[in-house]
């Protein structure tokens, strides 16, 4: 009897660890699996990692001109098999127009993924057109915002001011502001508002440069093609209709009208006076002075160059890109003007009750100051989404909308 009960004990045990032992066994294959599936997945997502790093890399690459790719070229060699992070990744560029494919292969413990997206190459504006205000002179003056202590000019947004020489100040007068931005110089004085930043902007801005060339070209052809000198009057029309007019003096007054796109090139004084209205995707060219006054509007997708001096005055109203960028040259914006879009020249005088919105963008100014209650608002809506022909820009890279995909 106790022989009988010992082996049914016997017995029990051995079921029970063998019952243990499958079950454990079983725990241990479950348990491999999922750690294999676990790191598999976990090595599949860093591989995604590593495509999206180095997604960014060729893009930063491109932008510090790197790499550079003519029309119709492949570059599957300069990111081959880049080391970063444990694993690599692998980018293979080719260009087409303006667009640039982009195959990207991250790489990681043997699990790879790819990701395809394309990127539209184009030129932006230079990093001074970020600023509400940028500035300089060569005669390491101070520059002061508001030229009394009553005055109540203000920039809303980021002034930088580097002077030539000497130690870049900034004097803000009592009722006048810096807001909705800092003031980047050496020092900053004064009893009105702002905030100041000593350290230097990254990227750095300088003033841009500029190729008149395509000017030139247009001025050269009015002297030699001029159909003399135009009043445009009354309620009259001109109709550009996509097409370039040559002129010498050009003036356009009462309610009058100008219809675009198209471009006006005067080899003299071009005047836009009254309630003469100059509609959108006008561009003027002139090699002497432009004067817009009284009730004068300039509609946008435009812009206004001229090879000495452009002056807005009375209660004028222009949206468009204002150029005379070359050593001399001079732009004015007073009493109750109104300026939108991009101001850049040699040398600006910002008086009065004027607004302008944008981005002003200046060697110097008008006895070194922003006088009176002159307002400069940064704007980002209002820059123009073409670079204007001239100016230097900077290459840009955007995605193309849709173009992301995993292969």
């Amino acid at each position: 009897m106790r022989s009988s009960r010992s082996g049914f004990v016997l017995l029990l045990t051995l079921i029970l660890m063998t019952s243990m032992a499958a079950i454990a066994g079983g725990l241990i294959i479950a348990l491999t699996t999922e750690f294999r599936a676990a790191k598999i997945q976990m090595n599949d997502q860093k591989a995604f990692w590593l495509a999206e790093a180095g997604m960014a890399d060729a893009v930063k690459r491109l932008k510090n001109d790197e790499i550079n790719l003519n029309d119709g070229a492949t570059d599957n060699s300069t990111m081959a098999n880049v080391s970063f992070a444990e694993g690599t990744y692998s980018v293979v560029l080719t260009r087409t127009g303006n667009d640039i494919s982009t195959v990207v292969t991250g790489t990681f413990g043997g699990q790879s993924r790819v990701l395809n997206t394309t990127f539209t190459f184009s030129y932006g504006l230079p990093p001074a057109f970020s600023y509400a205000l940028f500035g300089g002179n060569t005669n390491a003056q101070t520059f002061k915002v508001g030229n009394n202590n009553t005055a109540m000019a203000l920039i809303s947004g980021d002034l930088f001011y580097n002077a030539t020489a000497g130690v870049d100040i900034v004097d803000v007068k009592n009722s006048a502001q810096v807001t909705n931005g800092v003031v980047y110089a050496d020092q900053a004085t004064g009893g009105g508002s702002y905030t100041l930043v000593t350290t230097v902007p990254s990227p750095l801005p300088t003033y841009p440069s500029f190729t008149s060339t395509f000017y030139d070209n247009k001025i050269t052809t009015a002297e030699a093609n001029s159909s003399g000198n135009f009043t445009l009057s009354s309620n009259n029309n001109l109709n550009l209709a996509g097409g370039t007019v040559y002129y010498d003096t050009v003036t356009i007054k009462n309610t009058a009208t100008v219809t675009g796109p198209g471009t006006i090139v005067a080899t003299k004084a071009i005047t836009i006076q009254d309630q003469a209205a100059i509609g959108a995707d006008v561009n003027i060219i002139t090699k002497k002075d432009v004067t817009i006054q009284d009730s004068a509007t300039v509609q946008s997708g435009g812009s206004i160059y001229a090879r000495t001096d452009i002056t807005v005055k009375n209660s004028a109203n222009v949206t468009s890109s204002l150029l005379a960028p070359d050593s001399g040259q001079q732009i004015t914006v007073s009493q109750t003007a109104q300026v939108s879009g991009i101001l850049y020249t040699d040398k600006a005088v910002l008086k009065d009750d004027t607004v302008t919105q944008g981005s002003v963008v200046a060697n110097k100014f008008g006895s070194n100051q922003i006088e009176g209650n002159a307002h400069l608002i940064f704007n980002s809506n209002v820059l123009p989404h073409t670079l204007p022909q001239g100016i230097t820009g900077i290459e840009q890279y955007t995605q193309k909308a849709n173009s992301w995909n995993e292969s």
